[in-house]
């Protein structure tokens, strides 16, 4: 039969692997919140990668066509393409799907290169 001081005993070691696995937890976010503001300080001339799927709105079209960097202020320095690498792209690149684009430029483009490629961005073609 279990008499009180066991129970006792129980909580307290029960207690104490909370508060254990409660300092991993915070020691784990702040892990994450640290490498979170490492990021935040990324080379812009590390390029990012955007995969162009059959939902693209431009496949077919040019990087020159679409206006691609006026409107995303990203340059694409490469272009992975059926397992080969093309460098220093240019203008004249036509965007098919499965292709990756390197793309260099502030952080704001991790956001307005996928937005412009797949979201509602007008673009002007004058």
């Amino acid at each position: 039969m279990t008499n009180v001081s066991s129970y006792r005993l129980n909580l307290q070691q029960l207690l104490a692997s909370k508060a254990k696995l409660e300092n991993e937890i915070v020691d784990n976010i702040n892990k994450i919140i640290d490498y979170s503001s490492r990021l935040s300080n990324i080379n812009p001339l590390v390029p990012f990668e955007f995969k162009i799927t059959n939902e693209c709105k431009f496949i077919g079209k040019t990087a020159g066509e679409i206006k691609f960097w006026q409107h995303t202020s990203a340059t694409i320095v490469g272009v992975k393409r059926d397992g080969n690498l093309i460098v220093s792209p240019g203008p004249y690149i036509e965007f098919k799907e499965n292709d990756i684009l390197l793309v260099v430029g502030e952080s704001s483009i991790h956001h307005s290169v996928p937005a412009f490629l797949y979201g509602n961005l007008d673009i002007d073609q004058d």
